[in-house]
């Protein structure tokens, strides 16, 4: 295990209202970290990202006092949708905006100063202002009513759109009311972490019950965690290895399984997850079902069990963005972000806002797999075996399509592994293994230790051979 071993304890806060009870209400939470050998820890929660600025396209010079001739012109935003249509040709500078030409079904809005409704002018000319506008880069606010600017117009300035050209800053999305592009910094700069948690997005309120409900409309689990919180666990050790493998004993409502495919989703990489978890029903389930004649194990009884109606729904709906029922996800993954002190006189304040929506999806793969005992006879006569077949796909790895039925010609190859049980047909089994670069694991059934070893010589060196053995030679044997 080695020599280096470390344990810290967290304690963070779950619920600012507190848990009623007749002693003091529990607002907090403990989280306890282990961590062995090389494995290193952050001591950054990389979602609490510096926010990119989007800023004001109004300029705070005055038309009066403008030298620059093509900056004051009409913006047409549709009074029903709130987008923006067009802008206008910019006025001289006595023409009247009370004169310019008008567009049908919009309102002309002009740069004017809130307080004295003086006339200001827009940061950027017309034709720069349309060019960012096909680029993704002005945005659009809600409707203030009763405001001389009546809409709020945003523009990622020429420093930010020069650091989206060479990749400093990422595009993640896009914006779903105005298409303005979501945007994000590929590098945090983090904010220390110290041993008492207070983050906004690890309400189990919010960000756990809420949340779950948005994927799994009506269904029924106590105190499910956060999810954010359960990712900034798992940042603090696994965003830069992407190829982890994360285990749950006990998946619940599967969080953990969510947040893994969200952590790839924002960093990259092919972390996998492996949730266990039983399919216990609820106490009020057991008893109505017991009353109705019910029993563990019959499909009208397990339907209502953790698995079947919480942990597995709820992991097809965030990796399609569908509910089980077939609609959209509604609302938007949230991502920390810092208040710089030019928004806010405190330093260090955070707040929740939008990442990308949820109806996206998080566009992984998964198989669900149920622990069940096989009578001898059904496996010796190889009606079993496509329950067996995913213990092989996961030994080459779990990923691409899989062998599920018995290859009667002999032998059969997948994305990224092979399954041979009869090896006169060997030449033919070869040719296509060679013939593909993925293919990196093959099973050769057999109890000829001589056979085997002849093949495996003959594979490439890229190519890991796994012998099966006279257990599962019976296990595979057809026919009584």
């Amino acid at each position: 295990m080695g020599s280096a071993f470390k344990m810290q304890m967290i304690s963070s806060v779950v619920n600012d209202a507190g848990r009623r009870s007749s002693e003091f209400g529990r607002v907090n939470e403990y989280i306890f970290f282990l961590w062995f050998g090389d494995m290193d820890l952050s001591g950054y929660i990389e979602s609490q990202d510096e926010d990119v600025r989007w800023t004001s396209l109004r300029r705070f010079n005055t038309r009066k006092d403008m030298h620059r001739k093509n900056q004051f012109y009409p913006i047409y935003v549709n009074k029903k949708s709130g987008l923006i249509e067009a802008a206008g040709e910019p006025l001289p500078k006595d023409f009247p905006r009370e004169l310019a030409p008008k567009r049908k079904g919009c309102i002309g809005v002009f740069p004017i100063r809130e307080e004295d409704g003086e006339e200001l002018i827009w940061r950027v000319s017309r034709n720069t202002f349309m060019d960012l506008k096909r680029q993704g880069y002005i945005s659009i606010g809600k409707y203030q009513n009763n405001k001389k600017n009546p809409y709020p117009i945003y523009y990622l300035q020429e420093g930010i759109v020069k650091k989206i050209k060479n990749g400093e800053i990422e595009k993640i999305g896009k914006n779903p009311h105005d298409e303005s592009v979501l945007v994000r910094y590929k590098e945090s700069k983090g904010v220390p972490l110290k041993t008492s948690w207070h983050f906004p997005l690890h309400n189990t309120s919010a960000s756990g019950t809420k949340l779950l409900k948005s994927f799994v409309p009506g269904c029924k689990f106590p105190s499910p965690k956060s999810l954010y919180a359960v990712e900034d666990c798992l940042l603090l050790f696994l965003k830069n290895r992407p190829n982890s493998i994360v285990l749950d004993f006990f998946a619940g409502s599967g969080t953990t399984c969510h947040a893994v495919m969200k952590l790839n989703r924002r960093f990259g990489g092919q972390r996998q997850s492996i949730s266990i978890t039983n399919n216990e029903v609820g106490n009020d389930d057991e008893k109505r079902l017991s009353k109705g004649g019910l029993r563990p194990g019959e499909p009208k009884w397990d339907k209502h069990g953790i698995c079947e109606s919480v942990t597995i729904p709820r992991i097809k709906a965030a990796i399609t963005g569908k509910t089980p029922s077939g609609k959209r996800v509604k609302g938007n993954y949230k991502i920390m972000k810092v208040i710089s002190h030019e928004d806010s006189v405190e330093k260090g304040i955070w707040k929740p806002v939008d990442d990308f929506p949820k109806h996206e999806g998080l566009q992984e793969n998964a198989t669900f797999f149920r622990l069940s005992y096989e009578s001898r006879a059904a496996v010796e006569q190889d009606f079993a075996f496509e329950r067996i077949a995913p213990l092989l796909w996961m030994r080459a790895g779990a990923t691409g399509a899989q062998i599920d039925t018995w290859p009667d010609s002999g032998w059969a190859t997948s994305d990224v592994y092979g399954v041979i049980v009869d090896l006169d047909m060997s030449a033919s089994f070869l040719d296509k293994v060679r013939e593909s670069d993925a293919v990196n694991t093959v099973f050769v059934v057999t109890d000829e230790e001589d056979r085997f070893r002849v093949l495996a010589n003959e594979l490439p060196k890229r190519v890991d051979a796994v012998r099966l053995w006279r257990s599962y030679v019976s296990t595979f044997r057809r026919g009584s």
